[in-house]
C-alpha cells in the first residue's frame, strides 16, 4: 500500500512516532522514510537480543497508543497478541521504513472511522 495521510493507520502511526521522537517539525511524508532502527531507538553494534527486546517493547507501546489513544481494535479474527506480532515482524527488519510498518499496522488494526 502507498504511504498516505488519508490512511488512518498511517496517520496515527506517523503522528505517534513524531510525538514519541520529539520531532514536531517532521512532515508526514518525511516520517515515512524513518527506518525501523530509528523507530525502536536501536544503536549500532547492539546484540540481537537487545534489538529483539526493543522491537517487542516498541510494538507493545504502539499497541497501547493505537488502542488507548486512537480507539483502534485488532482487525477481524485477530487479537492484540496477533496485532503486536505483525508489528514485531515489520519492526524486526532493519531494512524497513516506517511506511512499511504502516502497512503492517493497517493490516492488523481497524481505527475509528475506518470503513469495514
Amino acid at each position: 500500500m502507498s504511504w498516505s495521510p488519508n490512511n488512518k493507520a498511517h496517520a496515527c502511526l506517523s503522528g505517534f512516532e513524531i510525538w514519541h521522537h520529539k520531532q514536531p517539525k517532521t512532515s508526514f511524508m518525511a516520517s515515512g522514510e524513518w527506518g525501523t532502527d530509528f523507530m525502536i531507538k536501536a544503536v549500532p553494534g547492539e546484540s540481537p537480543s537487545t534489538r529483539a527486546s526493543k522491537v517487542d517493547a516498541h510494538a507493545k507501546l504502539l499497541n497501547e497508543a493505537f488502542t488507548a489513544l486512537y480507539g483502534a481494535k485488532p482487525e477481524g479474527n485477530l487479537d492484540q497478541d496477533d496485532a503486536v506480532a505483525q508489528m514485531k515482524t515489520a519492526l524486526s527488519d532493519s531494512g524497513k521504513k516506517m511506511r512499511d510498518v504502516g502497512d503492517a499496522v493497517d493490516a492488523a488494526y481497524r481505527f475509528i472511522g475506518e470503513l469495514a
